[in-house]
């Protein structure tokens, strides 16, 4: 499944979140309106922290995969 599939605005769980956070950033004195967009630039900003995360792990992965085939293959070559 995709990070973002549960990120839309359809979804209950994205909804109360974004609930939430306006309510804890109109308690922190902001206007109700920007309250709303302070919400989803704070909701955007954690699945793009998220999707940095999954990238490295993922990069991660591969090297380690390519460092293992390559000491494999080490003993597989002849010495000279």
């Amino acid at each position: 499944m995709f990070l973002v599939a549960n990120v839309t605005p359809g979804q209950p769980t994205f909804a109360h979140a974004a609930a939430a956070l306006t309510v804890r950033v109109v308690a922190s004195g902001v206007d109700a309106k920007l309250a709303a967009k302070e919400a989803y630039v704070l909701i955007y900003q954690t699945v793009i922290i998220q999707a940095t995360t999954l990238a490295y792990v993922d990069t991660f992965l591969v090297l380690a995969m390519i460092a293992a085939i390559m000491f494999v293959l080490s003993f597989a070559l002849r010495r000279e």
